[in-house]
């Protein structure tokens, strides 16, 4: 399947074991790593089992060319691991692309909660209500697969929160980025293809 794992924190010994602890599978987002998660599992209670996702083709996991990685295909890859685990009963959490698979994971499957954060956009607003990023989509311009230094910096004005920051990213910064992601890029088309 190519999904890595990393169990950040399962309940020590010397803690009473319930039949199943609460458990969180947490998945992070495109380009991303499961190190993403890394600060924040520690202030998470002790007696929690903690497992941190690694999405296929990112970090250190592989990459599977035949799955279907889609937001539409990965739930059943998910799935597939989840049942590996013996999980029965567990929460979801997952941010920017990750949240994307734990929505369309609890469309199919039974989960006891989910946490999104930064979930990816729709075009189904109401309203017809629509975005720049979501018209610059529709004419078949991807932001987040930028070649160049000025697409880079594009990128970030349009993810971050507080786009004026951009202005002082220096040039060699924003270069660096791009050589470190732009062979990662077959493997992030697959996770964003339909």
């Amino acid at each position: 399947s190519g999904i890595g794992t990393e169990e950040a924190r399962s309940p020590s010994s010397n803690q009473p074991l319930r039949p199943e602890p609460e458990t969180l599978v947490f998945l992070h987002g495109y380009s991303g790593n499961c190190t993403l998660w890394l600060n924040l599992v520690w202030y998470l209670p002790k007696s929690w089992r903690i497992i941190l996702l690694e999405l296929p083709g990112h970090g250190e996991s592989s990459f599977v060319p035949k799955e279907d990685y889609s937001v539409f295909g990965f739930p059943d890859i998910l799935n597939e691991f989840i049942e590996g685990l013996c999980l029965k009963n567990f929460h979801l959490v997952g941010i920017s692309l990750g949240a994307g698979y734990c929505y369309s994971y609890a469309s199919k499957y039974i989960l006891k909660s989910m946490i999104l954060m930064c979930p990816p956009g729709t075009d189904l607003y109401p309203n017809g209500v629509t975005t720049e990023y979501l018209r610059k989509l529709d004419r078949g311009e991807n932001l987040v697969l930028p070649l160049t230094v000025e697409g880079f910096r594009e990128m970030m004005r349009t993810v971050l929160f507080d786009a004026s920051m951009v202005w002082w990213l220096p040039h060699w910064i924003a270069r660096g980025a791009l050589d470190m992601r732009i062979p990662c890029y077959p493997n992030f088309r697959k996770s964003i293809n339909k």
